[in-house]
């Protein structure tokens, strides 16, 4: 579990196994399984956590999929109805422009209180 900045939106964060994989078409099924256990298991400490209204939940394999760290990870960024760009277009397709997300800075402070507000939520739901 790792905080990218800077974030897309506050509390994004990334879900990256122990081992080193390329991307999907290489991770071994039980690696995977950990990590995708971990995902679903901290979508709902997330979103109480924080607030948000919504979670994206994405991974890019290739350069031409926009992955530019070439080790697996998941991202999961919170959303929120006030300040959320959609992430599909009316038709269905993600766009370049959806896929990507101008990030914000973010101080130090605010990264402490998001994360003691997580640690809370995940300590209260274990």
């Amino acid at each position: 579990l790792s905080w990218i900045t800077p974030p897309v939106e506050e509390g994004h964060l990334l879900v990256i196994p122990k081992r080193h994989y390329q991307s999907i078409l290489d991770i071994e099924a039980e690696d995977y399984i950990k990590v995708h256990t971990l995902v679903r298991k901290l979508s709902p400490v997330l979103l109480r956590a924080l607030g948000a209204d919504g979670l994206n939940i994405g991974q890019n394999n290739g350069s031409c999929a926009n992955q530019v760290v070439f080790h697996y990870h998941v991202h999961m960024i919170p959303r929120f109805n006030h300040n959320s760009t959609p992430s599909i277009s009316s038709r269905g397709r993600f766009s370049d422009r959806q896929l990507k997300w101008e990030r914000r800075l973010i101080g130090k402070e605010e990264l402490l209180e998001v994360a003691a507000a997580i640690k809370k939520e995940l300590d209260r739901s274990a």
